[in-house]
């Protein structure tokens, strides 16, 4: 595999702006959310999209970036308008890996109904997939097409099932087509769990010529890669507690972050 090195004088800053999804999002908070607390919220929220690929650059682009919340920080909090924030600046489809216990996929939905949907208000904007099949590509075709742009937020339970499955729905002809270079996001939640290699370590200390051949790779991790491979332009961004897993992984690692930023 070649590796080819981009100085990061040469990329176009990315400079998110806060629009009308956004803008709805952040007058519900504000209901319980005092204005310094909304303020700090959307000012992360920026920041942690600014280090994401341009999603209006029709080009093969990606990043990688960790952001670091305590238990009862606001993580959802953040990412969902990290959501709205993305929605309003061209990113036509959102996958989150809502964690590796079913009940987390389901409060997951329900927080994006809840913030995002506002409970069926904001239908045209947002159109939300549970663990799809690809007996929803035609669907979720017909929903990319709308003149409405809506973002597809996609919800799905983290192992290797779940993931092959969503892998072999975007790859359909019907979907594929439509992404194209449209930029896509995915949002890890407690991404130090199942999302590392778990044989890092044991091929670290593969000495052959041919590691690389040799490597051994956790099912989910595999996963996570193959569906970053079929996605030209996309951003990884991981939410955990936790990040020592995410920051202390090679830099060569494909999911090691270059950029963080810590919730408030």
């Amino acid at each position: 595999m070649d590796i080819q090195i981009i100085s990061s004088d040469t990329q176009e800053k990315f400079c998110p702006i806060r629009g009308e999804r956004t803008q709805n999002l952040l007058d519900r908070l504000a209901k319980e959310v005092d204005p310094e607390g909304v303020d700090t919220i959307e000012r992360e929220a920026i920041e942690v999209l600014s280090h994401c690929s341009n999603p209006t650059i029709d080009k093969v682009q990606s990043s990688t970036s960790l952001v670091v919340g305590y238990v009862q920080s606001g993580k959802t909090m953040s990412f969902t308008t990290l959501s709205a924030l993305a929605s309003d600046n061209g990113y036509r489809i959102i996958i989150y890996f809502a964690g590796i216990k079913d009940n987390l996929v389901e409060q997951t939905s329900e927080r994006l109904r809840e913030d995002l949907l506002d409970d069926g208000n904001n239908n045209q904007v947002y159109k939300l997939h549970e663990n799809p099949t690809i007996d929803e590509a035609q669907r979720i075709k017909s929903e990319l097409l709308l003149s409405s742009k809506p973002t597809i937020l996609i919800t799905i339970h983290k192992n290797p099932n779940r993931i092959n499955k969503l892998i072999e729905l975007l790859s359909t002809t019907t979907v594929s087509h439509e992404i194209g270079k449209k930029g896509v996001m995915i949002i890890d939640d407690e991404a130090d769990q199942a999302s590392l290699n778990g044989y890092a370590y044991k091929n670290s200390k593969n000495h052959s010529e041919n590691w690389e051949d040799d490597a051994e790779f956790t099912s989910t991790y595999r996963a996570i890669l193959k569906l970053r491979s079929i996605l030209p332009n996309h951003s990884y961004v991981q939410y955990t507690a936790t990040p020592q897993g995410p920051l202390l992984i090679s830099l060569l690692d494909l999911l090691s972050p270059k950029y963080h930023t810590v919730l408030t």
